[in-house]
């Protein structure tokens, strides 16, 4: 039987999403400390540095977190939690949301292959690991990996709900907006020159930097 918005208990949807911030900080947590661990290092800082730094990134996370726990207590902002149910399942979620997730289906649609290009940074970090201390870089290396395989596999369902839900979107019918300039820079063939022209800078960048002050 085919699940509609009417038959959705939102409320136990709407309670499930406000918890669902304890678990995810747990898991950025790990992801984060399993950096660390691994390379010894993080956004650029070393040791103590690197674990202060991902004390204030977590911190960040949690504050966030906690801010869109209570805004989204009650009111029209409740609603807005019903948005992942919706997509994932293809249910109506009501006016007011319905037309947000129309949008946001439309660029996670053309955003799929990002889900081939996330690894990369884990395969760097793996690449340049401590692997002379075994003990703490082999468990480090074996989250990052997880945690990797995780997020692609979320992200490839994600995307293949949001094209589900541009083929057939549940509710009653009705016109989206048109794409706006940003949204067609950020997805589909505008995401793909945008990543190209990064790394082309980045690497630019990088061996201008050998050349002016490498030895």
């Amino acid at each position: 039987m085919t699940e509609t918005g009417e038959s959705v208990d939102w409320a136990a949807v709407e309670r499930r999403e406000r918890r669902s911030g304890g678990p995810a900080f747990l898991v950025s947590a790990a992801f984060f400390a399993a950096i660390v661990l691994l390379t010894g290092r993080f956004v650029l800082r070393e040791g103590s540095a690197a674990w202060l730094a991902v004390g204030i990134f977590l911190a960040g996370f949690a504050l966030l977190q906690a801010v869109v726990v209570l805004r989204a207590r009650t009111g029209p902002r409740a609603r807005m939690l019903r948005f992942r149910y919706a997509l994932r399942h293809r249910v109506d979620p009501g006016p007011g949301v319905r037309e947000r997730v129309d949008v946001a289906a439309r660029q996670l649609s053309g955003m799929r292959t990002l889900g081939w290009i996330f690894p990369l940074t884990p395969a760097a970090l793996l690449l340049g690991a401590r692997w002379d201390r075994p003990l703490t870089t082999v468990p480090a290396a074996l989250v990052v990996a997880g945690a990797t395989v995780a997020f692609v596999v979320h992200w490839r369902r994600t995307t293949a709900a949001a094209r589900r839900w541009v083929a057939d979107p549940p509710g009653p019918a009705r016109e989206v907006p048109p794409p706006t300039r940003r949204e067609r820079l950020t997805s589909g063939r505008g995401l793909l020159w945008l990543l190209v022209g990064t790394l082309v800078i980045g690497v630019g960048v990088g061996l201008v930097g050998v050349l002016v002050f490498g030895d």
